[in-house]
């Protein structure tokens, strides 16, 4: 029995079945649904599943242009979501229950919620079932726990169980691999590392940073933020003091253009940034966006073999990270991406920055 959902057989006839959702509600349900409203994280997850096909509205996110800057592989994978109505903003807020409702969904994905009560008044309101899908996440193992729940539950509801569990795997092997190349290097032989510019409700500097930053966490590294949240930011001065061997670069960063504030705009022009051993040394480097319209689950798993391969070039000698990406977005949404997710960010990911 999945551990992730309870099925019970309601009737065959009928075909419908009974399952568990992350606010511990039992929900029935026709499958498959032919007629889906799916909110924050669920689209992107029913993405990885190849289940997209009935779903039906979206959040603001998921329709929102996905050659724009957004970093969002899902969507350059599914540029149709483009067309689909949209039925709240990011993070589910002002939901339009009357659009929902006259569009007569057989199902509604609804995350961001905490309120069991909230998830049936919804239902009731809308005459349509609603399954709650909690966030989920590489970063943490109660994360990645979270993120298998949720496959498990949408792979149940949508016939694709094989698949979800097949994804589950390659997670686990991929970051397996990578903790393999990894886990034996003395940590004296370990540069200090430091990641910058990481998105959190929008873009941000270069203060803007992880303690628990998924790619630096599978590639073992010593991360100079280590002990702060998953996500936040720090002075200058605290950066400084750092004063990391290599900076990674999050290119989220370059969605701040306008204010003169990315990431790589304060290394070329900060006077009190100048003096960083990293920049000095010529050892800053940039990733494609972990975190964009909520965490990427493939990304994060891309740029640790780049990452890698600056910090540990021996351990990764034989990964070209720019092909290891491509099969990691094929494996997630079913064709290489790299190229044209890097066409966003002005083609800078994956670079050796020249100050």
């Amino acid at each position: 029995m999945c551990i992730s959902c309870v099925i019970l057989p309601v009737c065959a006839e009928e075909k419908t079945i009974t399952v568990v959702d992350d606010l511990n509600r039992e929900v029935t349900i026709q499958v498959p649904p032919s007629a889906v409203v799916s909110t924050g994280m669920a689209t992107r997850f029913l993405s990885y599943l190849d289940a997209l096909d009935p779903v039906i509205a979206v959040s603001s996110n998921d329709a929102s242009n996905p050659v724009s800057l957004s970093g969002a592989a899902y969507k350059l994978a599914n540029p149709q979501l483009q067309n689909l109505p949209v039925v709240c903003e990011i993070a589910s807020v002002n939901l339009n229950e009357e659009l929902i409702t006259s569009m007569n969904p057989d199902l509604i994905y609804k995350s961001d919620i905490s309120d069991a009560k909230e998830a049936d008044e919804l239902s009731a309101k809308t005459r349509a079932p609603v399954v709650t899908i909690i966030k989920g996440g590489l970063g943490t193992e109660q994360d990645r726990n979270d993120l298998y729940r949720n496959l498990r539950l949408l792979g149940e509801i949508t016939g694709k169980s094989e698949k979800a569990e097949d994804l589950i795997a390659y997670i686990e092997t991929t970051i397996k691999d990578l903790n393999d190349r990894t886990k034996n290097i003395d940590d004296s032989a370990k540069p200090s590392v430091y990641v910058g510019g990481l998105a959190y409700k929008g873009s941000h500097g270069i203060e803007s940073t992880s303690g628990t930053e998924p790619a630096l966490g599978f590639i073992n590294v010593n991360n100079v933020a280590t002990g702060m949240p998953s996500s936040g930011s720090v002075s200058k001065e605290q950066i400084l003091a750092w004063d990391p061997d290599i900076i990674f670069i999050d290119l989220a960063t370059l969605g701040n253009a306008k204010t003169g504030k990315t990431a790589i705009q304060q290394l070329e022009s900060d006077p009190s940034l100048k003096n960083l051993k990293a920049l000095k040394n010529g050892q800053i480097y940039t990733t494609l966006p972990n975190v964009w319209s909520y965490s990427n689950m493939e990304t994060p798993l891309a740029n640790a073999y780049y990452m890698g391969s600056v910090v540990y070039p021996d351990a990764f000698d034989d990964i070209d990270p720019k092909e290891k990406a491509d099969e990691i977005y094929t494996k997630f949404l079913g064709s290489p991406l790299f190229a044209e997710l890097n066409a966003q960010y002005e083609n800078l990911a994956y670079l050796n920055l020249d100050f």
